[in-house]
C-alpha cells in the first residue's frame, strides 16, 4: 500500500501554498532542549531531489540522527531470510486458500497486468503480500528510488554521526507478519484499490509533504487510510506512534540535540507525534 511507501492540486494552488507552508521538518522544544522531527517519504523518484533544504539544516544542527529502524541492517541477507521466514505461510499453505473467489481473481488479474504471478507470491502472508504489491507498483510507475531515510542513513554513516532507531528490524517484521491475519480479504481488497491509484495518490502526498501541509496530508492520505483499513492503520500508525513517544520525550533529558526521521504520516493528525507533543506542552515550530 502507498502508506508503506509513503508513500494533486493544480500548479497554481501548489505554488501558492509554498508561501503558507514551509517544509516537512519541525523544531520541538521544551525551553532548553531541542529535538527536530522530519517527516519522510521512504521511496522517492529522481525528480524529487534535491530534498527540502530544512532536512540538511536540521541534520547540521544535531549530534545524532534517529530513524524508524536500522536501515543498514535491513540490507543484510540475514534480515531478508528472517523476513521471508516470518511473513510466509508453512510449506503447502498459501494466501489463495484464504481469499474469496472474487478477491483472489482480482489479485491474479492485477499481478498479471504487472507481469507478475500469484504462484510466486502465494506463500506470503497478507501484510507481506501487500508490501510486495506496493514494490511492484512503484517499479511499474518508475517511482522506486532512494527515500529520505536511506539518503540520511548513508550521509550519517559517511559523517560518522551517531545513529539510533525507534524500533528494531525484528519488531518491524512482527508488524508485517501480523497484518491482515484473519481479515485477508479486507486487506488485499484495500491494497488492490491502492495499487490502481498509486501514481495519483503518491503525487498528492508528495506535494503536501514537500511543503509540510499537515491538513493536506491528513486529507489525501491519513483519513482515507484510517477509514479504509482501521485495523492496519491502528497497527502501523497508532501503536507505533504510542511506542515512539516515550523514546522521543527521553531525548529532551539529554544535553545533545537529535533529529528524528519518520514517515510523514506518523507526524500528522490526532494520533500524530506533533499533536501528541503539542498536547504535552512542547513548543512546535515549523522550519522555513
Amino acid at each position: 500500500m502507498r502508506y508503506f511507501a509513503l508513500f494533486g492540486w493544480v500548479a497554481g494552488v501548489f505554488l501558492a501554498s509554498q508561501s503558507i507552508y514551509a517544509s516537512p521538518v519541525w523544531k520541538v522544544s521544551d525551553g532548553s532542549e531541542t529535538v527536530y522531527l522530519g517527516g519522510t517519504i521512504h521511496v522517492l523518484a529522481e525528480d524529487d531531489y534535491p530534498l527540502p533544504v530544512t532536512f540538511q539544516q536540521a541534520y547540521d544542527e544535531v549530534e545524532s540522527v534517529y530513524f524508524e529502524t536500522d536501515i543498514d541492517a535491513q540490507s543484510k541477507p540475514e534480515f531478508a531470510q528472517q523476513l521471508i521466514a516470518l511473513t510466509s505461510y508453512p510449506q503447502g499453505q498459501g494466501i489463495d486458500t484464504r481469499l474469496s473467489p472474487v478477491i483472489l481473481q482480482s489479485l491474479m488479474d492485477y499481478l498479471q497486468s504487472r507481469g507478475a504471478s500469484l504462484q510466486a507470491l502465494k506463500r506470503f502472508r497478507p501484510g507481506m503480500l501487500a508490501m510486495v504489491m506496493t514494490n511492484i507498483e512503484l517499479e511499474f510507475q518508475g517511482m522506486s528510488g532512494e527515500g529520505v531515510d536511506q539518503f540520511y542513513t548513508e550521509m550519517a554513516m559517511r559523517d560518522q554521526k551517531p545513529r539510533g532507531q525507534l524500533e528494531t528490524p525484528e519488531e518491524q517484521i512482527q508488524f508485517i507478519a501480523a497484518m491482515g491475519q484473519g481479515s485477508e480479504d479486507d486487506l488485499i481488497k484495500y491494497a488492490l484499490q491502492d495499487m490502481y491509484k498509486m501514481r495519483e495518490d503518491m503525487m498528492a502526498i508528495k506535494r503536501a509533504w514537500r511543503v509540510g501541509d499537515r491538513q493536506a496530508l491528513q486529507n489525501v492520505a491519513l483519513i482515507p487510510f484510517r477509514e479504509g483499513s482501521p485495523d492496519v492503520f491502528n497497527a502501523l500508525i497508532v501503536e507505533r506512534n504510542n511506542n515512539w513517544m516515550p523514546q522521543i520525550e527521553r531525548m529532551f533529558a539529554t544535553s545533545e540535540d537529535e533529529l528524528v526521521l519518520v514517515g510523514v504520516l506518523h507526524l500528522v493528525g490526532r494520533e500524530g507525534l506533533l499533536q501528541q507533543l503539542e498536547k504535552k506542552g512542547y513548543t512546535i515550530t515549523q522550519l522555513h
